[in-house]
């Protein structure tokens, strides 16, 4: 038996089927007359569908203040939390995205929502590990989040967001680049592993051991430096590459 898979965007069927249809075979071929098809939708079947991919990058959105008010809390079980709130607002950043393309669902707003959800999470996780490393009357980690860094960054999101507003005015466009979407997975795991280290550092035993000679360490310094690099290089890199002649005047 056969197996077939296809996408069907118009006609009668516009939602998953599962059918035996009759095949034509040569007659010294062995096997079924019959072959399993199975039809995938083009188009999202139910209409609500197509809301999906906004409703994930909105709720990112929303629970970026409930991770840093865990962070903010020092506590262990805030630092769990967080974690595990910021681990899975970070999955949400490929889940959204990924359906967006598979329903083809992409809209105008999604495409505003979806890099303003990942500047929120990654520059209000940056700060306030940045904040909680220079309060010195709780847990010192002062070079754990530099506040340059954090600068850095802000100072590279407003000005491409800047580029991008200058550009759509002047009849032209410019796409999210290959760099800048690696530039968002190298910030997204430095300020997981940063967090996982954190967690870490408040079990008993070697685990916890490690955990604390990281953070006393010049480790996360050294990643955050290359993080604020690679950001830099990614938004210069978008100035480097626009071709102002082609802006309408």
């Amino acid at each position: 038996m056969t197996v077939r898979c296809y996408s069907t965007a118009n006609g009668a069927r516009s939602g998953w089927f599962c059918d035996f249809v009759k095949r034509r075979r040569p007659a010294n071929i062995a096997g079924s007359r019959y072959a399993f098809v199975l039809y995938f939708p083009a188009k999202p079947a139910c209409p609500a569908m197509k809301y999906l991919p906004n409703t994930i990058t909105i709720l990112r959105i929303l629970v970026t203040p409930i991770v840093l008010l865990f962070l903010l809390q020092g506590t262990t079980a805030g630092l769990v939390w967080a974690w595990a709130l910021f681990i899975l607002a970070s999955i949400s950043d490929y889940v959204d995205g990924k359906l967006a393309r598979t329903l083809e669902v992409r809209s105008r707003l999604g495409q505003f929502l979806d890099p303003l959800a990942d500047k929120v999470l990654v520059i209000g996780t940056f700060a306030v590990l940045a904040y909680i490393g220079a309060d010195e009357s709780s847990r010192p980690y002062p070079l754990l989040v530099p506040w340059w860094v954090v600068i850095v960054i802000v100072i590279r999101d407003v000005a491409v967001t800047g580029l991008r507003s200058w550009a759509e005015s002047h009849g032209g466009s410019i796409r999210t680049s290959g760099a800048a979407k690696a530039k968002t997975v190298v910030q997204l795991v430095f300020l997981i592993g940063t967090l996982t280290i954190l967690v870490i550092d408040r079990l008993p035993g070697v685990l916890g051991a490690v955990g604390r000679w990281i953070l006393e360490s010049d480790i996360l310094y050294g990643l955050a430096v290359v993080v604020a690099l690679v950001t830099a290089a990614t938004g210069l890199a978008y100035f480097y590459n626009v071709d102002y002649s082609r802006a309408q005047t």
